[in-house]
């Protein structure tokens, strides 16, 4: 069976990943570990796969933050193929969102549990208040402490991209609130797709990535 490799989006586990269905993987969930401080997204996704194996028959499949760290692997390990989730294929990309919060270092001056508490409010503006998954994603986002969400952010906005010369594909909705839908170069749209998505409308976004595993190269 075609073994596939996941890594969920800034402060989700496995279960970010509960509500697609696929058939013919064996899957390997890889959680995120403790950060060290000041650690590049780079090291940290050579030490976050210090215990996985990485093999090249793999597919690496990538959601939000979780993409990135999916191209770094991809750029150090030979492996089939990266699949992306609502996410970017380019730290370019990302650079005309972020330029002024990394000029003026906006992150240093807020306090981590107010950034978390605001992460966690913006998921429920999100999310309607009586889906079953908002208690899913609340459970998930409240595993990490302000101080790891404010080294994501930065890790992010310090992102430079990595060299993936394996064949990359990606699905991206157009409602996307963190990475604007005009950023997602050569993907596959899913109309009215939140950046939430792998759950709201996971039947289609499962069929889309069913069909990426699926490809011959």
């Amino acid at each position: 069976m075609q073994r596939v490799v996941f890594f969920s989006g800034m402060g989700a586990d496995e279960r970010a990943f509960s509500f697609l269905k696929f058939s013919g993987i064996t899957s390997v969930f890889v959680n995120w570990i403790e950060p060290e401080k000041d650690e590049s997204l780079k090291k940290y996704a050579l030490r976050l796969i210090a215990n996985t194996p990485i093999y090249a028959d793999d597919i690496l499949i990538g959601l939000s933050m979780g993409g990135f760290v999916a191209q770094e692997i991809a750029s150090q390990f030979p492996v089939k193929k990266v699949i992306l989730i609502s996410t970017l294929r380019s730290g370019e990309a990302l650079k005309p969102l972020f330029t002024a919060a990394q000029k003026l270092h906006l992150l240093n001056l807020v306090n981590a549990d107010i950034l978390k508490s605001t992460i966690v409010a913006g998921v429920k503006m999100y999310v309607p208040q009586h889906d079953k998954r908002l208690k899913v994603l609340i459970d998930m986002l409240d595993k990490q402490d302000g101080e790891y969400y404010k080294w994501a952010m930065n890790a992010v906005l310090n992102w430079q991209g990595a060299d993936v010369t394996c064949p990359v594909y990606h699905v991206h909705g157009d409602k996307d609130e963190v990475f604007p839908v005009s950023k997602a170069t050569n993907a596959t749209i899913v109309k009215g797709g939140h950046h939430f998505m792998l759950m709201s409308k996971a039947e289609e976004v499962g069929r889309i990535v069913q069909y990426f595993i699926d490809q011959k190269e």
